[in-house]
């Protein structure tokens, strides 16, 4: 049911995702530069605390703990935005849901397209980064970084639907998101490697829903290296779950998401 919507309405997505990126900061002085600036800002940050003031370092890449940051960092940061941005779909959209005859998930999916174009720039930065500062030419796993990409995105699309709906009946799930997606950064080593962690605790970490995926992007750009069949099985795992989920709650919420907006 739901790939069937999304089918069916496929232009009317691509078109509204490629206007939301255009103008998502409209009015500023650097306009879409700001999807390139932001993620480096970002970065910047991050490595004046934990290089230079924590002295942390990459494992097998030298001192370049930015190079490390980056290949986590900046999955990351598209997966989150996700679902910051598309657990509000259905709220922002209020007005059109109430007069056009479309079904909520285009909304949701219009985010997912969104945050899709937003990734590959980030890969695109990353083909310029890496072979200038590191020296890490890109390898024939790296044409395989937009079905990774699409991959995390699908997770976060699919957690984005459930907290879609369930934002509608109950509007603190927004608040309690947004504290949450802040948290969970840290439950993973997008910041920091894994071994910070007891051994005893590291296999666990693994069964974080996005961890796999993001670690799947660092393999390609860092080793040019695909996950192994287990990986690839647990991430498999979490998308079957997931969806399924999120096929529940859509259909039986879905029906009465205009009648509470």
């Amino acid at each position: 049911m739901i790939l069937k919507e999304l089918y069916r309405h496929r232009k009317y997505i691509f078109e509204n995702a490629l206007s939301d990126f255009r103008y998502r900061y409209a009015g500023t002085a650097l306009g879409v530069f700001w999807n390139i600036v932001n993620p480096l800002l970002e970065t910047l940050i991050y490595v004046i605390i934990f290089q230079q003031l924590l002295g942390m370092r990459a494992p097998g890449k030298g001192d370049s703990y930015a190079l490390f940051l980056i290949a986590g960092l900046f999955p990351w940061l598209a997966f989150s935005g996700l679902i910051n941005q598309g657990g509000k779909a259905y709220l922002r959209n209020a007005n059109k849901l109430r007069v056009i005859n479309l079904p909520p998930v285009v909304f949701v999916a219009t985010e997912y397209c969104a945050s899709f174009i937003q990734l590959m720039i980030y890969f695109g930065l990353m083909l310029i980064i890496y072979p200038v500062f590191g020296g890490i030419l890109p390898g024939l796993a790296w044409l395989f970084l937009p079905v990774a990409g699409a991959l995390l995105l699908l997770l976060g699309f699919m957690i984005t639907l459930i907290i879609a709906n369930l934002q509608v009946l109950f509007e603190d799930v927004g608040e309690l998101v947004h504290h949450f997606i802040h948290l969970w950064r840290w439950t993973m080593p997008v910041m920091y490697t894994l071994d910070v962690f007891p051994e005893s605790w590291q296999f666990w970490m693994k069964l974080n829903p996005p961890y796999l995926f993001i670690d799947m992007v660092r393999g390609i750009i860092l080793n040019n290296a695909l996950p192994p069949a287990l990986d690839w099985l647990i991430m498999l795992g979490w998308l079957v779950v997931l969806g399924l989920a999120a096929a529940v709650i859509h259909r039986r919420l879905s029906p009465e998401i205009r009648d509470y907006l």
